[in-house]
């Protein structure tokens, strides 16, 4: 079922059953077959509303007018463009064939060391800039 998946290690801690039996049970009783998967991260609106207390904050801190217009926030952050992924850990169960299993199931495509995107941006009082991209190169 999708979103009940538990490694071997978590069901060997919840169950006290030693992980060569339960590997056994998976191929042997269940008929099952172990096949690695792939992680997709998860985006969430936290940061960005941590961010948004934040200068709150420091705009209480700092409340006359002068010293709000000599304020500079500047960010910067490293996107990285290909997610590497621990093929090794990441696995799905079949009790068919692999041909079965969807392809976006299965194939984990990606280059040894992915490449990554800078992004600066800074906002004052006068204003938000553009997004400023840097070229590794």
């Amino acid at each position: 079922m999708p979103g009940s998946h538990r490694s071997q290690r978590q069901i060997e801690k919840l169950t006290g059953i030693n992980r060569s039996s339960i590997q056994r049970v998976i191929a042997k009783d269940l008929k099952l077959k172990s096949l690695m998967r792939l992680r997709e991260l998860q985006r969430t609106e936290g940061s960005r509303l941590r961010r948004l207390q934040r200068a709150r904050i420091l705009l209480r801190r700092y409340p006359r007018k002068q010293d709000s217009k000599k304020m500079c926030f500047q960010d910067e952050t490293d996107l990285t463009l290909e997610v590497p992924a621990n093929r090794q850990n990441n696995r799905c169960y079949t009790k068919g064939l692999k041909r079965d299993i969807s392809l976006e199931r299965l194939v984990c495509t990606g280059s040894r060391f992915s490449k990554k995107l800078m992004v600066s941006c800074c906002i004052s009082h006068e204003g938000l800039t553009p997004p400023f991209f840097v070229d590794p190169q």
